[in-house]
């Protein structure tokens, strides 16, 4: 038996000399394995205030803070809510095999009251018109407002102010009365009839003079 697989044995080998190769050597090697695919980071969110909901590409994934192990890198939309404030909407970048820290401060809704004397008068905020005086609005968004009040008789006032998050402002205006040159009345009806009654005078006086000038001429 030991004879014939020697035997087997030199068979293969003088096999593989006649084809110019060498039995292939498989002991002691393994395939080496595949290199780690390194395409995730770690997501720290915080917001100011906490407690906002964090949605993730349109996914809803915790509140804030909020930590996530394992996001795909690369450029994400992220929506924060929380009651009483506004969506904050933005952009993330995630960069892979490292640890991604966003912070956030959320806005809240301004209060502002604008009166004006004389009541009524037009108002115009930040280039749009918003009715009429008393104004009053709870739910305005923080940041400089350009404020424009214009009525009938005043001067057009124009003023600027900035609203700060979860302020409350009353802002008092008095409009200036326009003062304007005086304008005469235009003349009444017997100034009118004397100065046609001068017009004829003269006409008279005209025709006899032209009269005078041509007797003479005509005399012998």
């Amino acid at each position: 038996m030991v004879r014939l697989i020697y035997r087997f044995a030199c068979i293969i080998s003088l096999c593989f000399m006649a084809f110019g190769q060498q039995p292939p050597d498989t002991a002691g090697k393994s395939e080496p394995p595949p290199a780690p695919i390194q395409d995730r980071g770690k997501v720290s969110i915080a917001t100011d205030p906490v407690g906002a909901t964090v949605i993730l590409d349109g996914a809803e994934s915790g509140v804030t803070p909020l930590s996530l192990d394992s996001i795909q890198a690369g450029k994400h939309a992220v929506s924060l809510k929380l009651e009483g404030y506004y969506i904050k909407k933005g952009d993330i970048t995630i960069i892979a095999d490292t640890l991604n820290t966003f912070e956030f401060t959320l806005v809240k809704p301004a209060s502002l009251v604008i009166t004006s004397t004389p009541v009524g008068a037009s108002l115009a905020i930040n280039g749009k018109e918003s009715g009429v005086t008393p104004y009053e609005n709870r739910k305005i968004k923080p940041g400089d407002l350009a404020i424009v009040l214009s009525a009938a008789g005043y001067d057009t006032l124009r003023q600027t102010m900035a609203v700060s998050s979860g302020q409350s402002d009353t802002l008092r205006l008095a409009l200036k009365k326009t003062e304007g040159p005086i304008v005469q009345a235009a003349p009444s009806g017997p100034k009118k009839a004397s100065r046609t009654g001068k017009i004829i005078i003269l006409s008279a006086f005209l025709l006899f003079g032209l009269g005078i000038i041509l007797a003479e001429f005509m005399a012998p």
